[in-house]
Formats: C-alpha cells, sequence, structure tokens
C-alpha cells in the first residue's frame, strides 16, 4: 500500500467526517480541519508525482472487493497524477480563500463538508484504474456539486428559491449524461469481463460495443462539462438567472473552473489512452462539430451578458470546448499523423492547466468585487479597478491570459491548439472537417478577445459608482496575487509539461509562431474595436447598430433557445406522465392483481401453444 496515494484520498475524505463532529464541540473547527485535509493531500499529491517520476513503476491502492468480481482499485498514471496535483493544488487556493468570503456563513459546516467531499470524488475520477472505480468519483462529484450550488437554498426570498432551483438543475443534467457512463459499464463488462483500463486496452472489442462506448462516454462528458445542448445548467441567460452562478463564487472557480467540469474532458483523455474510438468517423466528427459549435455559440452569449459571474461561466463552457476539439483533433490524426496526434493531446491537457489556472483567478477576483463591493453586475462594478489595485491585477493577469497574450499561461495553451489545427489543414487530413474547426476555433478566439476587452473596459475606463462595503481581506488578496503570478509566468509550466508527460504520449513543447503572430493581428484589431465601441457606450454615444447584429444578439442574451427548448421537453414529458396518470383508477391493489392475472394468462398460452 502507498501512503501518499492513501493520503490524497483519504485526508479530504477524513476531513470531512472530523470536521463536522469537531464541530459540534467546539464551533469554527470545520474549516480548520478542512485546510489541514486539504493541504495534507496537496503535499502528498507532489510527492506521489516526484515518486511517479523518478521510480517510473506503477504505484497503486486496493480500496474493496465486492461480489466476487468487482474490485476499486486506484493506480495513477502521468495524466492522473497531473489532474490530482491541479484539483488539490487549487482546492488549497480556494479553500484559503473561502475562509474569508464564507466567514460570516451560517452554514459552514456543510459548506466545508461538500468542499471535501468534492475533491476527494475528483481525487477518485482521476486516480481511478477501472471504470466502476471512476464512477463512483464520478457520482460523488455530481452530488457535492448538487449541494454546493444550492448552498444558499434557505436564503429568504427570491435568490434562496432559485440557489435550490439551480442545484436541482445542474443535477438533473448532469444524471442525464451519467445514464451514458453507466451503460458504457455495461456493456464493457460484459464483452471484456472486466473494468480495468489496462485490460479493456488490451482487449477487441467488437465494432457494436464499441460503439456504445464511445457515444455513452461522449454523452456523459458532454454533460459534466456542459458542452451543448447541456449549456443551460452552468450558465442560462441573465433573463432566467437559475444556473450553477447561483452557488457561492468559491464553488464556481472550485467546480466550475478548475475541478469538475473538467472531468468531461478527462474522461475523453482516458478514453482517448484506452478505446480505439478513432475508428468511429462519426464519434470523432461529433466529438469535433458539437465542440467548436459549443465553443463560438456560448462566447457569443458571454459577448452579451450583464453578470460577471455569468460571462465567466459562459466563457468556461467555450474554453472546455477548445479542450474537446483538441482531443478531436488528436483523434484525427492518431492513424496517419501520430507525432500531430501528440501534439493535439498535449496542447488539450496545456490549455486545462491553463484555463484551471486563470479561470479560478478571474471567478475569485469576481467574489473578492462581490464581497467587497456587494454586487456582480457589470455596470455597478463599472470603474472599480482603477481604485482598487488587487482587482486589477487580478482582472488584467485573468482577463489577457483568457485572451491569449503573451507573456501569459493562456497564450501558450491556446495558440498551440490553434497551431496544431492549421498543420493539420495544411497537410490535408481531412480539410473539411479540419477547416471548419480551425475557422470556428480562431472565430471564438477573436470573440473572445471581444468579450473580455468588454468587461475590462467597463471595470476600468469608466468612473467608479459603488464604494467598498468591506476592506479587511488579506487572504483573499494574498490568493489573488499567488494566482496572479501563475497565470504571468505559467508559460514556463507549459513548457516544461512534456517532461511530465513522458511515457504517456511522447512529445516535446512546438509553438507555431507565424500562425500565432497572425492570430495576435487579428486579436489586436479585435480588441482594438471593442474598446472604441464600449467606451462610446460609456459615453452614450451608442452606435445604431444594424437588425441582423441587434436579432443575433437578443439571441445570443436567451443562450440561443437552449433554455426555452430544455424547458418544452420538460414540459413534454410533464404532460405525457399526466396522460399516465389518468391510466390509474385509484385502486392500486385491484390494478396489480388485474395485471398479475393478465400476465399470468398471456404466460400460459404461450406456454400451452409451445408444447402443442
Amino acid at each position: 500500500m502507498n501512503m501518499f496515494l492513501l493520503l490524497v484520498f483519504m485526508a479530504p475524505l477524513l476531513g470531512a467526517l472530523l470536521g463536522s463532529v469537531m464541530n459540534l464541540y467546539r464551533e469554527g473547527m470545520a474549516k480548520y480541519v478542512g485546510l489541514l485535509s486539504i493541504t495534507t493531500a496537496v503535499i502528498a499529491a507532489f510527492i506521489l508525482n516526484i515518486q511517479l517520476y523518478l521510480t517510473n513503476s506503477p504505484i497503486s491502492l486496493h480500496l474493496l472487493s465486492f461480489l466476487e468480481r468487482f474490485e476499486l482499485t486506484l493506480q495513477p498514471d502521468r495524466l492522473g497524477i497531473f489532474m490530482a496535483l491541479i484539483a488539490t493544488f487549487l482546492g488549497l487556493l480556494i479553500a484559503l480563500f473561502s475562509m474569508e468570503y464564507m466567514e460570516s456563513d451560517q452554514h459552514l459546516t456543510r459548506y466545508w463538508f461538500y468542499l471535501q467531499l468534492f475533491i476527494t470524488g475528483m481525487s477518485t475520477i482521476v486516480l481511478a484504474s477501472d471504470l466502476l472505480t471512476m464512477y463512483f468519483g464520478w457520482e460523488m462529484v455530481g452530488l457535492c456539486s448538487f449541494g454546493l450550488i444550492s448552498h444558499w437554498h434557505e436564503k429568504p426570498g427570491e435568490q434562496g428559491r432559485k440557489a435550490g432551483l439551480a442545484g436541482i438543475k445542474a443535477f438533473i443534467f448532469t444524471r442525464i449524461g451519467d445514464i451514458g457512463f453507466l451503460v458504457v459499464i455495461v456493456v464493457v463488462y460484459h464483452e471484456v469481463g472486466s473494468l480495468q483500463f489496462a485490460i479493456i486496452n488490451q482487449s477487441s472489442l467488437s465494432k457494436s460495443t464499441l460503439q456504445i462506448a464511445a457515444w455513452g462516454l461522449l454523452l456523459a462528458a458532454y454533460g459534466k462539462s456542459a458542452q451543448f445542448p447541456f449549456i443551460p445548467w452552468l450558465s442560462s441567460p441573465d433573463s432566467v438567472d437559475v444556473d450553477a452562478m447561483q452557488g457561492p463564487t468559491t464553488v464556481s472557480a472550485l467546480i466550475h473552473a478548475a475541478t469538475m467540469v473538467k472531468a468531461g474532458v478527462y474522461l475523453i483523455s482516458r478514453s482517448y489512452l484506452i478505446f480505439k474510438f478513432w475508428q468511429l468517423d462519426q464519434f470523432v466528427i461529433a466529438l469535433s462539430v458539437i465542440a467548436a459549435i459549443t465553443a463560438i455559440i456560448s462566447a457569443m452569449s458571454a459577448m452579451v451578458s450583464q453578470d460577471l459571474k455569468r460571462i465567466l461561466a459562459y466563457s468556461t463552457i467555450s474554453q472546455l470546448a477548445y479542450m474537446f476539439l483538441g482531443l478531436g483533433l488528436a483523434f484525427i490524426a492518431v492513424e496517419k499523423k501520430p507525432d500531430l496526434a501528440a501534439q493535439a493531446f498535449y496542447f488539450a491537457q496545456a490549455h486545462l492547466l491553463a484555463h484551471a489556472i486563470f479561470k479560478s483567478l478571474l471567478f475569485l477576483t469576481a467574489g473578492y468585487l462581490i464581497h467587497t463591493y456587494g454586487s456582480r453586475n457589470l455596470h455597478s462594478l463599472q470603474g472599480v479597478a482603477r481604485t482598487d489595485r488587487i482587482a486589477a491585477i487580478g482582472l488584467l493577469s485573468g482577463g489577457l491570459s483568457l485572451i491569449g497574450l503573451p507573456p501569459f499561461i493562456g497564450f501558450f495553451s491556446k495558440e498551440g491548439l490553434l497551431g496544431v489545427s492549421f498543420e493539420l489543414l495544411i497537410d490535408g487530413e481531412q480539410p473539411v472537417l479540419v477547416g471548419f474547426i480551425w475557422l470556428l476555433a480562431v472565430g471564438t478566439a477573436l470573440i473572445t478577445a471581444a468579450y473580455t476587452t468588454r468587461f475590462l473596459a467597463i471595470l476600468f475606463l469608466d468612473t467608479p459608482s459603488t464604494t467598498q462595503d468591506n476592506h479587511h481581506t488579506p487572504i483573499m488578496r494574498g490568493v489573488i496575487l499567488v494566482l496572479s503570478g501563475l497565470a504571468f509566468l505559467g508559460g514556463v509550466l507549459i513548457i516544461l509539461l512534456p517532461l511530465h508527460f513522458e511515457g504517456l504520449v511522447d512529445v516535446s513543447y512546438h509553438f507555431p509562431v507565424g500562425i500565432a503572430l497572425l492570430h495576435m493581428v487579428l486579436i489586436t484589431g479585435a480588441i482594438l474595436i471593442v474598446m472604441w465601441y464600449t467606451t462610446r457606450q460609456l459615453q452614450h454615444e451608442r452606435s445604431s447598430d444594424s437588425v441582423m447584429i441587434r436579432r443575433i444578439t437578443e439571441v445570443a442574451a436567451e443562450g440561443f433557445y437552449l433554455e426555452m427548448a430544455w424547458m418544452t421537453g420538460w414540459k413534454g414529458i410533464k404532460y405525457l406522465a399526466r396522460q399516465v396518470q389518468r391510466l390509474h383508477s385509484g385502486n392500486l391493489n385491484k390494478m396489480v392483481a388485474n395485471a398479475s392475472v393478465l400476465a399470468l394468462t398471456l404466460t400460459a398460452v404461450i406456454s400451452g401453444g409451445m408444447l402443442f
């Protein structure tokens, strides 16, 4: 048994249980126990990473066996420990931020319990060596997401109602995707007789099983990562205002920037290493096309939202789609261009790391603004960054990373993804599909630069219209400064990351200088245009937009009517349920008896017919 692997998994779990008990005897103990447990998990993950790198030998931990057939085991490889480091380290920073951000909350014990249990679940997903163990972690983070998003459901009035509905909405949406994961477990075990990744990888799955596994895992991944059509659970139109952003902003930073929504990306990354999905053309097309569409429509919705957290949520969905695009490119290139496939896989993971850092920074800076100024509406916060240095540092470091300007971390990962897609296009590998991906990816990059410039311009350029409510936030400020430093210097991590993946995918850092320069010119143009336009708006010199632009804006503001589509489907389901309900006479026992007699009679008739 490896002690450090056990600590990564068990420390947050024990912290969740012990903190809840100790808080009964002394108020406030839950947060200190939680901080200690997460710190322990971070240290153990770092040591485990060094141990794995130096020895390059498997490290495993047997959790339990049941039904004499199933085993729950942890055996991390370099992809798994990479994700564990992200989950635990950023979880620690967010836990530190929570010490001040949540200090006046009346339900801290519950908050810290779910926070630690969530990190346990996320660690289980990424350290698992079989589908069943991963599924347990998958469902654990789903449950904790429900609890954390709806944390403020007891608040009076509309805020409490929306928080409760948002938690239920997230739970239902992600459960729809999880059905796909459960189906995969059943069909793979039926054919292979095992759920261990190593055994599945060595097995030759039939075409039908491979197809079911591909579509099931895609459904699970896109549900968890809020890709089309599951976007509304993570971010809904401002007019609806029932989505994951109803939870505390620390929850948004942890779950909806750094960890859980990336579980879908991890699932497809793991599938790339296990299953031969590149043999399924329809799957590869669906993976890539849906991601490309998700990237651009969620970026367009971010462009017109007036809520700072919701802009960041739409942005998260868009950037997750970039990661899926990278994996789609890896599947496209793996047979004929394995070197480019390895580059695409690597840059997908690199962008996952970059996004986890800069989007956590942006969400926590948004939390700092909400805590300090009492609002999350852009126009209520206009100009605050002019007088608040911490907000200015966090917004600039995170915003410029999101745009992808050098030397910030987002530049190194995003341009790598765009460069791989352009190289594949030049090589003529599936030119129609790859060309579609590249065009939408570049278009998304331009819109990303536009909406980021828009909210930065509003927060920096206008005259402040609000005053500070709370000045005493040294821990929150410290966390923002640490993440800002990582966003500024994190390009070094991206360049060195191939060393971490040695033996998993053989790749070296290759930066596409020529195409990156072209992108920088286009992005700079988009920034200048949006700054000019936003400045005119702030000066109340609104330009007369064309009918087409107004219509596109309306559609984007409504989230491309996905919320309406889901609600229509829900109403249809309720209508069918009512029709079925009318079949019930009110006497359940009589109905069951009649149905049983009818079933037995039919069985006897059919059996008799077969005998004679």
